[in-house]
């Protein structure tokens, strides 16, 4: 079963802050940090981490990656949630940890009907993850 599913425009699409080669690392970190609005700051932090989680144009870097996943979806990001809980499932730049995995899945899912959240949560469910 794989549950790493990258997930690039989501938020930021709705945002207006869609995913380009026109934005850098730079533009992302200054959202994420400097945004008034949470929704954005929460897509720019999950540009981030998606930057360093996949090593665009930057050393792969998976607690960066984390770091900032955690941000984003300390600031509601759907998406951040969700590959927050893929490396915990996954342990990637972090301890394998299913039971943090499911957390993390559930809040994608909670936080918009993220399907593959939703998805992944039931699965761990059924599988007796606590």
């Amino acid at each position: 079963m794989v549950f790493r599913v990258v997930v690039f425009c989501v938020l930021l699409g709705l945002s207006g802050f869609a995913h380009s080669q026109q934005y850098s690392l730079e533009d992302y970190v200054r959202v994420c940090e400097t945004s008034g609005d949470d929704v954005l700051a929460g897509a720019g932090c999950f540009m981030v981490g998606t930057v360093y989680d996949n090593g665009e144009g930057v050393k792969q870097d998976k607690t960066k990656a984390r770091e900032y996943y955690t941000k984003a979806c300390e600031l509601e990001s759907a998406t951040g949630c969700f590959n927050l809980g893929s490396m915990y499932y996954n342990g990637e730049g972090v301890k394998q940890d299913k039971s943090r995995a499911k957390e993390f899945y559930g809040k994608a899912c909670d936080l918009g009907g993220f399907q593959l959240g939703c998805d992944n949560y039931r699965v761990l469910n059924e599988q007796g993850v606590r």
